[in-house]
């Protein structure tokens, strides 16, 4: 993206979904985001990997903020690390018997398992509805909300388990 944005240099608002596949096995990158010479194991890699995303994640934002301090900006994981219990998820198939084991035995987590990495920065007159509570459905909201001048109200949590 930030090696050919020059392409957009006008300026007309713009809109940019970007799908970041990172950290997502294979664990290609070391934390400096250099190719990895060799395959690392689940956990080291995706910590590598996660750091290398950090640091990509850091560089985009700087960059935005530079250029437009009033952008939006979201950037969401779709799911968290669940490398928990390595004799259960030997295998990919594992992971439903290990979702299901804390469903019935610990939701709590079971939740915390499935925490996402969630960012947002939006213009300054609408941090106040900043909280702990902005999961990724209000998150989004908020930013529409923000751009469109509209009051924003949280949508409760209400899991299903």
């Amino acid at each position: 993206f930030l090696k050919n944005i020059e392409f957009y240099k006008h300026k007309k608002p713009h809109f940019f979904f970007i799908h970041h596949f990172m950290p997502h096995a294979p664990y290609l990158y070391d934390n400096n985001c250099k190719m990895a010479k060799n395959k690392q194991d689940n956990d080291i890699g995706y910590m590598l990997n996660y750091q290398c995303a950090i640091k990509r994640v850091i560089e985009f934002t700087d960059y935005i903020y530079e250029k437009d301090k009033n952008a939006t900006v979201i950037i969401q994981g779709d799911h968290g690390i669940i490398h928990k219990d390595k004799k259960t998820l030997n295998d990919r198939n594992n992971i439903t018997k290990y979702t299901q084991y804390l469903l019935d035995r610990d939701k709590q987590e079971l939740i915390k398992s499935h925490k996402i990495f969630n960012l947002i920065k939006i213009r300054d007159e609408c941090k106040k509805y900043i909280s702990n509570k902005i999961d990724q459905i209000n998150a989004v909201r908020l930013a529409l909300a923000c751009n469109a001048n509209k009051s924003f109200e949280i949508l409760k949590d209400n899991p299903k388990l």
